[in-house]
């Protein structure tokens, strides 16, 4: 990532659903539909917090999903060319830095990678054994 790469992506880290927006935003939630009166701006911000939050949870889990599958097709790929045991990843064992040039096969999210990330975070874990800790169960609070 070059210098200016870097100063777009942390600039683009730091924008808000909300700064200098709040017209456009109000208009895409469509809150009138939900309440009778006008929004503060307090309301709009803590919404275009939280709508921060569950976009970056999203993405976060979606570019885990992409990589995740990335991974198991370079290594389906890799085993039908060579027996089995007598490999190594090349990915794994990459230095990677932060003006590190990026990897030449580097793809851009799908539409499938989002999907799966909000079915993996809609998913409730099983907890078998949550009725023998006894006293107040700790639940994690999610988003969406």
């Amino acid at each position: 990532m070059t210098r200016e790469e870097y100063v777009h992506y942390s600039e683009c880290r730091q924008a808000s659903f909300t700064y200098r927006k709040a017209k456009r935003f109000r208009e895409w939630a469509n809150m009138s539909a939900y309440i009778d009166m006008k929004p503060n701006d307090d309301i709009i911000d803590i919404l275009g917090f939280l709508t921060f939050e569950m976009v970056s949870t999203l993405t976060e889990t979606a570019l885990r999903v992409k990589r995740d599958l990335d991974k198991d097709q370079i290594i389906h790929n890799k085993s039908l060319n060579r027996p089995r045991g007598t490999f190594e990843d090349e990915h794994e064992n990459r230095n990677v830095y932060l003006f590190s040039s990026p990897p030449s096969e580097q793809t851009a999210l799908q539409p499938s990678h989002i999907h799966e990330a909000f079915r993996r975070l809609q998913m409730l874990l099983p907890k078998p054994i949550k009725n023998f800790r006894g006293g107040l169960v700790r639940t994690k609070v999610s988003l969406i």
